[in-house]
């Protein structure tokens, strides 16, 4: 029990660090199976455990994957290309499938990659699974990312299956350096329980990772310079195109109605860049989590159901007058 909720720790770091992690297991702990990409001709490097290609624009390419199964019970597995996004935390994340794709995005390998939706592998085998890659006809600048996501579905809990991500980067040219390019899209707030969180929008719209990103985050009021809100963020990545929704340091209090300025600095090792965004806060556009929800009724609300009640008061005496009579 402690080995497999070891395992369980590690395979979800894993699934969170990109890059930085094999799509191998090694060590004791068994997971119950492996997954290596076969690298083809195309691949820029070939010290890399995951697919870093360049390719002809308007081609078709068949990418294999080897899938072992190390046990001796027949599994079954279910697969997804999910296109790289940033979760809150400021790491790239391939576990979102589905996501919109904003409209800096060259193209959408989600769309691009056909891949078996659901294969079985008998105990100590080894399958070879076949996807199809293929390549927009209009070549681009940077890099198209992404990750095969396999999860054994042995678990009938989602939450604690089992999933390798083998990264899918693809090019149509040469490695070329893209200027790093960040913007702040916009700025919200939301009532989390009694109090209010507030989220800098943060997006990276060139086809690159944003590496090595600081932020320093701040929120006043329109008509003072007293700090409301502040935070301090560095090592966040923001995967191509995509936007790092940062939240700030939630609020004991809900946030009083008025007019507030977020104020971000935000700067890798080359480029800096300083955003101001403001914003209006009215209680009742809060959005409340949670399991209970304050509705809020406007003064006409109330004289409606004021006269109801009137109305309602002035039957029930009629109605006790006229049995009286």
């Amino acid at each position: 029990m402690i080995a497999t909720k070891k395992w369980l720790l590690i395979a979800c770091l894993w699934c969170l660090t990109g890059w930085t992690a094999p799509t191998t297991v090694h060590g004791a702990t068994n997971p119950g199976f492996s997954v290596t990409p076969e690298l083809p001709a195309e691949q820029v490097d070939r010290q890399l455990n995951y697919w870093d290609l360049l390719l002809t624009p308007g081609t078709t390419k068949r990418l294999t994957l080897r899938l072992q199964n190390t046990t001796t019970r027949t599994q079954r597995f279910d697969l997804a290309v999910n296109r790289a996004t940033t979760n809150v935390n400021g790491v790239i994340d391939y576990s979102v499938h589905g996501a919109k794709a904003p409209t800096s995005l060259p193209a959408d390998l989600e769309t691009l990659v056909s891949v078996p939706r659901t294969v079985r592998v008998a105990g100590y085998a080894v399958r070879r699974i076949h996807l199809t890659l293929n390549v927009p006809a209009t070549a681009y600048d940077g890099v198209l990312l992404a990750g095969v996501r396999v999860t054994a579905t042995a678990a009938a809990d989602q939450a604690t299956r089992t999933a390798y991500v083998v990264g899918l980067q693809v090019r149509t040219r040469p490695a070329a350096t893209l200027a790093p390019r960040l913007s702040l899209s916009r700025a919200t707030a939301a009532k989390v329980g009694s109090g209010s969180v507030v989220t800098a929008h943060l997006t990276n719209d060139q086809a690159a990772i944003l590496e090595g990103l600081q932020v320093t985050a701040r929120l006043t009021r329109t008509d003072s310079e007293a700090q409301v809100m502040r935070l301090t963020r560095d090592q966040l990545r923001l995967a191509p195109n995509s936007t790092l929704a940062l939240p700030l340091n939630t609020s004991p209090q809900a946030l009083p109605d008025g007019r507030y300025r977020l104020s971000v600095t935000a700067h890798t090792e080359t480029k800096r860049w300083r955003f101001n965004k403001t914003f209006t806060v009215r209680a009742a556009r809060h959005v409340t989590t949670g399991p209970h929800r304050v509705l809020k009724l406007s003064p006409w609300w109330f004289a409606g159901l004021v006269l109801i009640a009137s109305g309602l008061a002035i039957a029930a005496g009629w109605l006790i007058l006229h049995r009286h009579h």
